[in-house]
């Protein structure tokens, strides 16, 4: 839930049929954005990100962290894969259009990821041998169900709003601290850069959604983000 004494003019998600009642015109897109922001701001408290800009993580536990970002974005690739795969035909034709765009720019990523680890010295034998963990599994498991089983708006803003914007805050971060033991971090920075754009993708749709599907919006973004903190814990 926002904290009011941050964006005062904000609105719990139990009070988002009362706004639209109040207000057609309601700038829903716009709420959403503020509704993300804040939610990135309790999550950088986590301490992965003071331990990253401090340059407290070790050379070892930015491997493992790696290893995990691998095992996810072979996940997060057959995620986006599965939401185009699950459209109906009277899906909204700019939503459908955003799902392809955002597939198109991260398909391959995998194998960009399986080069930074071999680039740090990994075999190829040794990234054969990675495994996803617990909390990379749960995040990806919970996605999949939304994709699934909530309405394709509430699977936009779960891998889009969501997931991107965590991820920049997230790499920018990691690559910080690779830089500081000494990594090799060109393909990560590479990547980072390319997906600086993709947090505004799918946005404008949101201004086509009823106060019900808002509000679906909203606890999903609420359990991503409850999961990324458990994500995170892993790292340090």
């Amino acid at each position: 839930m926002l904290d009011k004494e941050v964006f005062p003019k904000a609105l719990a998600a139990d009070r988002i049929e009362e706004m639209f009642k109040a207000d057609e015109s309601a700038d829903i897109p716009e709420y959403i954005r503020a509704y993300i922001a804040e939610k990135d701001r309790k999550l950088l408290q986590h301490p992965y990100f003071a331990e990253c800009h401090a340059g407290k993580l070790s050379r070892l536990q930015m491997l493992e962290t790696l290893k995990q970002i691998h095992c996810f974005s072979a996940y997060y690739e057959r995620l986006i894969t599965r939401r185009l795969a699950t459209f109906r035909m009277n899906t909204n034709r700019d939503l459908l259009s955003t799902a392809r765009h955002h597939l198109m720019e991260e398909i391959g990523h995998p194998d960009l990821f399986r080069a930074c680890l071999i680039a740090n010295g990994l075999s190829d034998g040794e990234c054969d041998e990675i495994v996803p963990g617990t909390h990379t599994k749960a995040l990806f498991g919970f996605l999949l169900a939304t994709i699934d089983y909530e309405d394709e708006y509430v699977g936009s803003v779960a891998m889009l709003q969501a997931m991107e914007s965590i991820g920049k805050i997230f790499f920018d971060a990691t690559l910080a601290s690779m830089r500081a033991v000494g990594m090799a971090a060109d393909v990560f920075a590479a990547h980072s850069e390319a997906d600086n754009d993709h947090a505004e993708l799918g946005y404008d749709e949101l201004a086509d959604c009823d106060p019900y599907t808002i509000k679906d919006c909203i606890r999903v973004i609420d359990d991503i983000y409850v999961l990324m903190d458990h994500f995170l814990d892993q790292f340090i």
